[in-house]
């Protein structure tokens, strides 16, 4: 009997670990602000969203182990836009642009996209496309 619960407690933390693991690359997250403007250094426009600092850690958590990835941002279920996460976001701030923006219209496009989040939730994804 003892072995069998411990077989089954065995079993069962295989599986969290797997789930854990899987659940990994996304992150569900409320937003605190959004922000369309040009960046000081390129002059090209921006987006900054600034999550609040009570996902701080699961935020930051996140980010370490998506460095490097492509990383998508789902609104609704829907990817609205991909970014490259050049590091992790220890100052809880995201920073979307894209090359293809010539004015701050295009930015404000995407903010506007933050209205439609119920609840101000936004999910983060890793993705398996590359740039």
């Amino acid at each position: 009997m003892k072995l069998l619960k411990c077989r089954s407690l065995l079993i069962a933390l295989a599986g969290l670990l797997w789930i854990s693991s899987c659940m990994a690359d996304e992150l569900t997250v409320v937003v605190s602000t959004v922000m369309a403007t040009y960046d000081k250094q390129t002059g090209k426009p921006v987006v900054y969203v600034i999550f609040p600092q009570a996902s701080y850690e699961p935020l930051l958590q996140w980010s370490q182990n998506n460095v490097g990835k492509m990383v998508e941002l789902l609104i609704n279920s829907q990817v609205v836009h991909r970014t490259m996460l050049k590091e992790p976001l220890y100052d809880r701030k995201l920073i979307f642009s894209d090359p293809d923006w010539t004015d701050l219209a295009e930015a404000n496009a995407l903010r506007r996209q933050f209205v439609k989040s119920p609840h101000g939730q936004v999910e983060l994804r890793s993705s398996s496309q590359s740039n």
